[in-house]
């Protein structure tokens, strides 16, 4: 077996009083995130997240260009800008309408008798139709034809900049995601090398031709490594949980 002095024992101990106590406090802050998300889904009780999938990166159909348009175009942030910009346009067409003329167009029917009686008498149809245009109304309508404009041209102008900020945040969040699927790749390959070196020093630690500091610095490498790999694949479906989030549906 391997050697170790009293020291090496401590330090041991100690480390695994350590791990033990961050154990506990993961457990707690577990415990306590699933009762949250109970909570935020409506259920009762503590819910977990879903396993981990087999694949840890899923690709698009779409390249990033076709893609970057496709969401541009139906995001609910531009579809919502767009309603905005029709309704302001709408507006300039009821604000022009005060410069048309009034027609008005009315028909009656008329009875009357010269006797005190409900027989007899004599009846009559009446058509009018008049037709009136205001002259001056205090620069009324201009004014209101200038403040539609002016919103028109805001809707026109905030639509305008919400697909460029749009576009903007669907390339960073493709950044993002290329940049999370390299760092799990990265991540995966470490955890496969430290998980070799660890089997390397428990062999030699069973021949006494290491120390238990050795081992236990292989054994912290794979747990490092292994919880890069884990903060890798939660950056990837931030990244593309964000990138929903623009889209307004799944991808």
């Amino acid at each position: 077996m391997g050697s170790a002095t009293r020291s090496d024992v401590l330090r041991a101990k100690y480390d695994l009083t350590a791990a033990q106590e961050a154990l506990l406090s993961a457990q707690t802050q577990h415990a306590a995130a699933a009762l949250s998300l109970g909570r935020l889904i409506g259920e009762d009780g503590p819910v977990d997240a879903q396993p981990l999938e087999l694949q840890d990166v899923s690709t698009f159909a779409l390249t990033d260009e076709a893609l970057t348009d496709e969401i541009t175009a139906q995001a609910p942030s531009i579809q919502a800008a767009e309603a905005d910009l029709r309704a302001a346009e709408a507006s300039v067409k009821v604000a022009r309408s005060s410069y048309l003329p009034t027609v008005r167009l009315s028909g009656g029917y008329d009875w009357f008798n010269d006797e005190p009686a409900f027989n007899g008498g004599r009846t009559s149809w009446s058509v009018r139709l008049g037709l009136s245009y205001p002259i001056f109304d205090g620069f009324v309508r201009e004014e209101r034809v200038v403040s539609a404009r002016t919103q028109a041209s805001v809707a026109q102008a905030t639509l305008s900049d919400t697909r460029r900020a749009l576009r903007s945040s669907v390339g960073t969040s493709l950044n993002q995601l290329k940049l999370a699927s390299n760092r799990i790749a990265l991540a995966t390959e470490s955890v496969a090398v430290a998980q070799e070196d660890l089997k390397v020093q428990q062999e030699r630690y069973k021949l006494g031709a290491t120390t238990i500091i050795e081992l236990l610095t292989s054994q912290e490498n794979l747990v490092t490594a292994e919880i890069n790999l884990v903060a890798s694949r939660f950056d990837y479906r931030i990244a593309r949980a964000e990138l929903e989030a623009l889209a307004g549906r799944p991808l």
